[in-house]
């Protein structure tokens, strides 16, 4: 764990030297895109590890990434359109349905907006990291502000290699009435918290959504169809913890086409771990 952590605090140290060395100046790090929005229902998400992933955490390979490439978890671009209802070319106005909060410093505010508009995520706000102030303190500003201001419902989305799943427990014990849902990315399979609800790809948190009724069967086999498809490192990190075979809890699924996909996806999630 500690590893990770500090590969990833490296990693943002020598992207930091990087843009001094060439002499770049951030722009605002907040956004709004003009897409659209209906559903209601809004998500606050954090970035690193919960949308983008990486196929290493090796500084370098870290820091590169994080500067030229756009690599997400596969099919979360389709997952959050479908939790919000996106629907291309119409606007939802002042309120954006997903704001993304993350650590990273601010000065990556480009690289995070081109990945997101790159894959069409629905209209977004973009809130990162002020270079000085701590992560957690950050964060827990940040989200504490959104909570207190916006009407919702809210589902949080993170992971478990920092710090989101104390800092979500910490505001859903405040904000009970306004977070729906926490989903938190097992990337490091530490012990979560109550009522926190663990995934490791976009397919099962996709069909949790979609028991909920917020993603419909379409988007749903959408995703794993494209998890099937996809880089083996895209579906599960190599630097992540695998599930035990059956982590989908088939036996659940009533839907033939979903049943089946959910073996394929088991069955490849399985392969991917195996062949490490």
């Amino acid at each position: 764990m500690n590893k990770v952590v500090n590969s990833k605090k490296l990693c943002l140290y020598f992207v930091s030297l990087l843009f001094l060395f060439v002499g770049f100046f951030p722009p605002t790090a907040a956004f709004s895109s003009e897409e659209s929005c209906h559903n209601g229902i809004k998500i606050l998400s954090d970035f690193d590890d919960t949308i983008k992933t990486y196929p290493s955490k090796k500084m370098a390979i870290m820091g590169f990434n994080a500067l030229f490439k756009k690599h997400i978890n596969v099919g979360f671009d389709h997952l959050y359109k479908g939790i919000i209802g996106q629907k291309s070319g119409s606007f939802c106005g002042e309120e954006a349905p997903l704001t993304v909060i993350s650590a990273s410093p601010s000065f990556l505010y480009p690289m995070v907006d081109k990945l997101l508009t790159s894959y069409q995520f629905p209209s977004h706000k973009i809130i990162l990291r002020p270079i000085g102030k701590k992560s957690r303190q950050f964060k827990m500003e940040v989200f504490g502000k959104i909570l207190e201001r916006e009407e919702g419902p809210f589902l949080l989305i993170g992971d478990d290699v920092n710090e989101d799943p104390v800092i979500y427990h910490e505001l859903k014990n405040k904000f009970p009435e306004k977070i729906e849902e926490v989903y938190i990315h097992n990337v490091e399979n530490k012990e979560g918290f109550e009522g926190q609800k663990s995934y490791w790809t976009g397919f099962d948190l996709g069909l949790m959504e979609f028991e909920k009724g917020r993603i419909s069967l379409k988007t749903l086999l959408k995703i794993g169809e494209k998890l099937l498809q996809s880089s083996p490192w895209k579906v599960i990190p190599p630097y992540g913890h695998c599930p035990s075979q059956g982590f989908m809890k088939r036996s659940v699924i009533e839907d033939e086409a979903i049943l089946k996909l959910a073996e394929k996806i088991d069955l490849r999630v399985q392969e991917i771990c195996k062949a490490r």
